[in-house]
C-alpha cells in the first residue's frame, strides 16, 4: 500500500511538470503530445506549450472562487427561470384544454337538448304550441351556435 501512494504521487509531479508540443501535421491537424514533435514536422509550426505548476492552478482557484459561486449561481438561477417557464407553459396549456372540454361539453349538451325537443311527440292542438316548440328550438339552436362556433 505505501509504495501505491508513492507511484501516484510521482505520477502526479510527473504529469504536473511535463512539457507539451503541439505542432501541425502534413494533413492540417493539430497534434498534441509531451513527447518532441517527429523530425519532419515543419519547425515554423512547432509550439511548445506551457502549463501552469500545480501551485499556480491552485492559487487561480482560490482567486476567482467568487467568480466561481457568482456563475454558478447565474446558472441555477437560469434553470430556476427556465423551469418556471417551462411548467407556465404547461399550467397555461393545462388550462386551455380544460376551457376546450368544458366549450365540447357544453356543445354536446346543447345539441343532445335540440335532439330531445326535436324527437319529442307534440300534440299539434293548437297553433301556439306549435309556435312555442319553434321557439324552444330556435333557441336550443342559438345555444348551439354560441357553445359550437
Amino acid at each position: 500500500m505505501r509504495y501505491g501512494w508513492l507511484l501516484i504521487s510521482v505520477m502526479i509531479v510527473s504529469i504536473a511538470d511535463a512539457e507539451l508540443y503541439r505542432w501541425q501535421d502534413e494533413h492540417g491537424r493539430w497534434q498534441f503530445s509531451d513527447k518532441p514533435p517527429p523530425s519532419n514536422a515543419n519547425p515554423a509550426q512547432v509550439e511548445q506549450l506551457n502549463l501552469p505548476s500545480a501551485m499556480e492552478t491552485q492559487s487561480v482557484r482560490v482567486e476567482s472562487g467568487s467568480k466561481r459561486r457568482k456563475d454558478s449561481n447565474d446558472w441555477l438561477k437560469k434553470e430556476q427561470d427556465a423551469y418556471q417557464q417551462k411548467k407556465d407553459r404547461r399550467l397555461k396549456q393545462e388550462k386551455q384544454q380544460r376551457r376546450q372540454q368544458k366549450q365540447q361539453e357544453a356543445c354536446r349538451a346543447a345539441r343532445d337538448k335540440y335532439r330531445s325537443i326535436q324527437n319529442s311527440f307534440y300534440r299539434a292542438s293548437s297553433p301556439n304550441t306549435l309556435n312555442k316548440r319553434r321557439e324552444r328550438l330556435d333557441k336550443q339552436k342559438r345555444r348551439i351556435k354560441a357553445s359550437c362556433g
